[in-house]
């Protein structure tokens, strides 16, 4: 696992601290009450803007995204993703990619029974679980900023895969709260989680490399 770029991991400190800040905010803000009637205005009001704008067409581009995003599909990706990883002996890569993911899982489903927040009224789809984070939101973020830093790694860290993934964040995070499957916090603390998640996961990882302190190491065939 390679990435030499100063400058560029500077930029990733920088948007993990401020990724890391909306997630202690929003969580305060749901866990006291005083600034939770405030988040909930603001997520009352993005409710009633998601039912006013109901027509057909976007409905069915939400329930599709939202499908895309659902893990029906982002599992069997995920672990795609690790086998192609694992097949081309990328070790340090693969915990990466694996322990990024379990972490940001694991920190979504402990919020969600931690807070155990309900789900906004007249879903348009069937939904599951508390409404605190949004796993979808959050399982976006994480695998796409995740792929874009597994891009990043062999040395391509052009700005468009940086719009494609913040793109296809919003996409998913938008058909949650258009479906009304979840308030508009649940969406932002779920993608912020999840990307500062999987970015502190590479620094982690970075610094435990260069430390020598990684239990696995890359085929020196493969670590170009």
């Amino acid at each position: 696992m390679i990435v030499n770029d100063q400058r560029y991991l500077d930029q990733l400190r920088a948007v993990a601290t401020v990724l890391w800040v909306i997630v202690v905010l929003m969580y305060v803000a749901i866990a006291v009450t005083g600034f939770r009637v405030w988040v909930q205005g603001f997520d009352d009001q993005a409710l009633t803007w998601a039912v006013d704008a109901e027509v057909d067409p976007l409905v069915s581009v939400a329930k599709a995204a939202s499908f895309i995003g659902s893990s029906v599909i982002m599992v069997p990706f995920m672990i795609l993703v690790a086998g192609y990883l694992l097949w081309k002996k990328r070790m340090t890569a693969t915990v990466f990619w694996v322990s990024a993911l379990a972490v940001s899982a694991a920190l979504t489903w402990i919020s969600k029974f931690a807070y155990a927040r309900p789900r906004p009224p007249m879903a348009l789809v069937q939904t599951h679980g508390y409404s605190f984070p949004s796993g979808h939101a959050d399982t976006a973020a994480t695998v796409a900023v995740g792929i874009v830093l597994l891009l990043a790694i062999r040395g391509s860290r052009h700005w468009y895969w940086w719009a494609l993934a913040v793109a296809y964040i919003v996409t998913i995070s938008w058909s949650r709260i258009y479906l009304h499957a979840h308030w508009f916090s649940d969406v932002l603390a779920g993608a912020a989680l999840g990307a500062a998640v999987v970015i502190a996961g590479l620094l982690i990882i970075l610094s435990l490399e260069r430390r020598d302190r990684l239990p696995i190491q890359d085929h020196p065939d493969e670590a170009t």
